[in-house]
């Protein structure tokens, strides 16, 4: 009770797995279930205007190893930590060692607990952040949202990314970079 309504949820949403969004159309607050899914949208070379920006994990960024600690329930409030490692073989050449280190004050069960671990462990490796303008026609967009890319540049068909964040310029401002 001694935290923000928004840091609770935040910390519930982390513990199920999901990212808490809020719509800008509906005014309303929302879970994202951090599952695969459908295209919402799909954007190619006729809706996407101007250059398009990629950026992935470098080789000194990428997490090989995950800990994960929690509150046991059947220690009476005792943490538990849970190790999870990339085995050295399907590591990249070069790789250092890099552990990532996650608590979850809320969670209680150890099989929650490792899939969350994995969860973090196999997005880090595989996260690619692209970005792109698109015109007006694409207005419904929004945080959460999945959409798949078609680009001969990057060899894309139909490839699926998840919205993370859309920013809305005026056509006026010549500032417009992301979408």
């Amino acid at each position: 009770t001694g935290r923000t309504v928004l840091d609770n949820l935040t910390e519930l949403c982390n513990a199920a797995g999901t990212w808490l969004t809020y719509d800008i159309h509906e005014g309303l607050w929302s879970v994202i279930i951090n599952q695969a899914g459908d295209s919402t949208a799909s954007f190619d070379d006729s809706n996407i205007i101007g250059p398009i920006n990629i950026n992935g994990t470098g080789l000194y960024n990428l997490y090989n190893k995950v800990n994960v600690s929690y509150t046991h329930e059947d220690l009476k409030g005792q943490k538990e930590t849970i190790s999870i490692e990339v085995p050295t073989q399907d590591r990249n050449a070069n790789e250092p060692d890099n552990s990532l280190n996650l608590t979850y004050d809320i969670v209680t069960n150890p099989v929650q607990a490792e899939l969350l671990g994995f969860i973090e462990l196999k997005q880090s490796r595989v996260s690619n952040i692209i970005s792109f303008r698109t015109d007006h026609s694409m207005i419904n967009i929004k945080a959460g949202d999945i959409i798949d890319i078609t680009n001969s540049v990057y060899n894309f068909t139909n490839q699926k990314f998840r919205v993370v964040t859309v920013k809305e310029v005026d056509a006026q401002d010549d500032t417009m970079d992301d979408t």
